[in-house]
């Protein structure tokens, strides 16, 4: 008997991606996570038990933080989230004024200010 190697992304990133997909700030109910994963992913017969399993797996290895009945981030997943959707800072742009103040034709920040 040969098994293929799953179509889908690990479990792990499944509920990573749907915990910071719900943006629940209290955290996310299982029931949640299982309705988020199912309607963004094509699984496999019987991937609600291994959700399951998985979801206790890692808030055991402390991946995953336990509030209650539902999930949240641990700090190691936390970290990884940011570093993918951090955006470069945007820079000040310059804007020719030819107002009252600045008659001479110099540039203006956008802030009104004289570069």
């Amino acid at each position: 008997m040969h098994v293929s190697a799953p179509t889908h992304p690990p479990y792990l990133a499944l509920i990573s991606e749907a915990i910071t997909g719900l943006k629940e700030r209290t955290g996310s109910s299982y029931p949640a996570i299982k309705k988020y994963i199912g309607s963004k992913h094509k699984l496999p017969t019987g991937w609600e038990k291994v959700l399951a399993q998985q979801l206790k797996k890692q808030a055991a290895a402390g991946k995953l933080v336990r509030v209650k009945a539902s999930f949240k981030l641990g700090d190691a997943l936390k970290k990884e989230v940011k570093k993918v959707t951090k955006k470069p800072a945007a820079t000040e742009k310059k804007v020719r004024c030819m107002s009252a103040d600045a008659s001479d034709g110099h540039e203006l920040s956008r802030r009104g200010e004289r570069i």
